[in-house]
């Protein structure tokens, strides 16, 4: 290690520590999905991982706030096969956040059906920008999308609670 005096550790250290911890964290989000996933198959219910390339929140043009997921080519095809083909109308979110990062696995489900388990991570400034710069009482949205950004589902969320620290949500009145 580069000696720096009494002011600790030098950036380059703590920036590595962080990447280090971010690694750990993914590795851990997506061995949950997996496991989550097992438990479902051991219902005897289909269930489908699909890790996010990337994530991060937005504020659309109508002012709402929306969680994009980017998704692989072959995992988009596979997400798309099973939303066309099932109602996928609840939810359920799993997240910790480390080092500025919201770690997130996202399950969509029909119950007794099959589950989609979407694992992503994403910055949590980016959510304090996409709330301040969203409406008053804006909507929240899940997308996955592909790197070109074609669609492939999008789910509406009455409560964003679940995918967001409680310190970033405006203060309701």
């Amino acid at each position: 290690m580069v000696e720096t005096g009494d002011d600790g550790p030098d950036r380059a250290d703590r920036i590595a520590a962080g990447a280090d911890a971010a690694k750990s964290a993914w590795q851990a989000t997506l061995e949950e999905a997996e496991a989550l996933a097992e438990r479902r198959r051991d219902e005897g219910r289909e269930a489908v991982v699909v890790g996010a390339g990337d994530a991060g929140l937005a504020t659309t043009d109508d002012g709402d706030v929306r969680l994009e997921f980017v998704v692989p080519g072959d995992d988009a095809e596979t997400a798309e096969r099973l939303v066309a083909d099932h109602s996928l109308d609840r939810f359920d979110v799993y997240r910790r956040t480390v080092d500025g990062d919201v770690f997130i696995v996202v399950e969509y489900f029909e119950p007794d059906g099959p589950a989609l388990l979407v694992a992503g991570a994403y910055e949590l400034r980016n959510a304090g920008n996409a709330f301040g710069a969203a409406a008053d009482d804006p909507g929240f949205y899940t997308r996955l999308q592909t790197l070109d950004r074609t669609p492939v589902a999008e789910f509406a969320h009455a409560d964003r609670s679940k995918f967001v620290p409680e310190d970033v949500l405006p203060v309701e009145e």
